[in-house]
């Protein structure tokens, strides 16, 4: 027998769910299972199917009909205009299909590569610390 605090903690759910107009529950429906015994099984009254949403896997015969998610259509890639070009870059007409790779600032490489060196650094310093500090531990 439900405690009059389940009780009440249930009529409150029920009525914030269908005041902000949201699904009661998600339930994942099993195969051959119908929503009532879904509803059952995870212990929500069958009165209360309206109100959860129920998920499943597509049949074979479901998915062929279903439309094609637009995720799945190939990219149409960017608009082919000759007339205009981003700084740097030659214009399509000019290039063939696919422009040239820029050569990267070596400024930039050699600040990237300090940066990288002194992280490394950085870590060899912090796994030796706490290799000293577990051995000071050791013969204390």
């Amino acid at each position: 027998m439900a405690s009059t605090y389940a009780k009440r903690l249930a009529k409150l759910e029920e009525l914030l769910a269908s005041r902000i107009n949201q699904p009661l529950a998600y339930l994942w429906l099993n195969a051959g299972e119908t929503q009532e015994q879904a509803c059952i099984r995870c212990g929500y009254d069958p009165s209360q199917a309206s109100r959860i949403r129920f998920c499943r896997w597509l049949t074979p015969e479901e998915n062929a009909v279903a439309s094609k998610p637009h995720w799945d259509d190939p990219d149409p890639g960017l608009p082919d205009d000759a007339g205009q070009t981003v700084k740097g870059e030659v214009p399509r007409s000019e290039a063939g299909a696919t422009p040239a790779p820029r050569e990267p600032d070596p400024a930039h490489v050699a600040r990237y590569r300090e940066a990288i060196a002194k992280r490394d650094a950085e870590l060899v310093q912090e796994k030796l610390d706490a290799a000293a500090a577990a051995f000071a531990k050791s013969i204390a």
